[in-house]
């Protein structure tokens, strides 16, 4: 078969993001052998360098088919390279953002693991369970995506809010944590949401015990905090959190438990959202393959079996989705139990609720939520 083009960001906090992407991609596509041509892009957050990449690949190597894993600012510049009924350009990301805008156009999936809509999710089921006061409480760099607005938008539609926030400058001192012990006191939260890369999540929450207020509010957490690497640095920890996500390694049900398997054969660990993104990239391209045209490709998602529930295309939306379920994370003398506490409340019109301000700005990063 022809070369598939891969374009694939930098990131020194998930070093691996590449090859765990590219990992995934090939078990999505069978385990068969797969001719990759790969084109770096930096943060994957300028346009200029994504399409300059793929002007290389289709020019230089002729290729009309790429899988590229770019922020969703650049979407719509590379959209217009994706004209010929037989391109295909599959586009994912973690999706720190609200999707972009795009023309509907059947050469372009758009496919991301929605952390703007994981948050907007909890949002909701902290409200519900009768938080309506939540202290936000995270790192500088995470604060520049949208999941903090999404957040606030899925509490206010359950007639809550965030009431303070606790954002220490990228040099200061044990996280601030003087200034932090001061909000508990003058406005003690109900709930605090904490947002926090791998990077930061060990010493944060150590710093947190430390200071004696981990047993002050039940702890919320955006669902890369209790990735796989991240939950073994904190396994000398005694804490419980609670998140929202579309998939866990841990889901059981027969499709993640066969990609669970093939990827622990093949590598020796469990997967993570990289390696998802790339196996679901790997069956929308397999699926490709086996269709007589494209026209068809969006509606067949929903048959392809993936390991996140409900998977499917959304025409609205101009993307895929898959149902969030709410988690709970407890560790305890040096165990974990990551417990499904079932489906989260969807909201009943996300796109005239939520997006009908996705033009305006509320990020300052446009990288593809992997924590440069």
């Amino acid at each position: 078969m022809m070369p598939v083009g891969l374009l694939i960001p930098n990131s020194t906090i998930y070093p691996s993001l590449g090859r765990d992407f590219v990992q995934g991609i090939r078990l999505g596509f069978d385990g068969n052998e797969l001719p990759l041509k790969m084109e770096g892009i930096g943060l994957g957050a300028k346009s200029s360098e994504c399409e300059t990449a793929l002007q290389k690949l289709s020019i230089e190597h002729n290729i009309n088919t790429s899988i590229a894993y770019t922020g969703n600012a650049v979407l719509p510049d590379l959209v217009a390279h994706f004209t010929d009924p037989k391109s295909l350009l599959i586009h994912t990301n973690l999706g720190g953002h609200l999707p972009c805008d795009i023309p509907d156009n059947r050469q372009v999936i758009h496919n991301a693991f929605d952390l703007w809509y994981n948050a907007w999710c909890l949002g909701r089921h902290m409200a519900k369970e009768g938080h309506k006061e939540v202290l936000y409480i995270g790192t500088y760099y995470e604060g520049g995506y949208q999941m903090p607005y999404a957040l606030d938008q899925g509490l206010q539609e359950g007639g809550a809010a965030i009431s303070a926030w606790h954002v220490p400058k990228p040099d200061a001192v044990n996280f601030d944590m003087d200034a932090l012990r001061s909000k508990f006191r003058e406005q003690p939260p109900q709930a605090v949401y904490l947002a926090f890369n791998k990077s930061d999540a060990k010493d944060f929450l150590s710093a947190y015990r430390d200071a004696g207020l981990d047993q002050l509010a039940p702890i919320y957490c955006a669902p890369m905090m209790l990735e796989s690497e991240v939950m073994n640095d904190l396994q000398h920890l005694n804490f419980s959190c609670t998140t929202a996500s579309s998939w866990f390694p841990s889901d059981d049900h027969p499709n993640n438990n066969a990609f669970r398997k093939a990827h622990t054969d093949a590598h020796g660990k469990a997967p993570n959202p990289f390696a998802l993104m790339g196996y679901e990239a790997g069956l929308i391209l397999k699926a490709a393959q086996a269709l007589p045209d494209l026209s068809s490709l969006k509606e067949h998602i929903r048959e392809l079996n993936g390991p996140r529930r409900n998977w499917h295309y959304n025409t609205t939306l101009q993307k895929t989705c898959a149902l969030p379920h709410i988690y709970k994370a407890s560790i305890s003398n040096g165990h974990c139990e990551m417990t499904d506490l079932g489906p989260a409340n969807e909201p009943e019109s996300l796109p005239d609720k939520l997006f009908k301000t996705r033009s305006v700005v509320f990020t300052i990063w446009s990288n593809p939520y992997i924590c440069i």
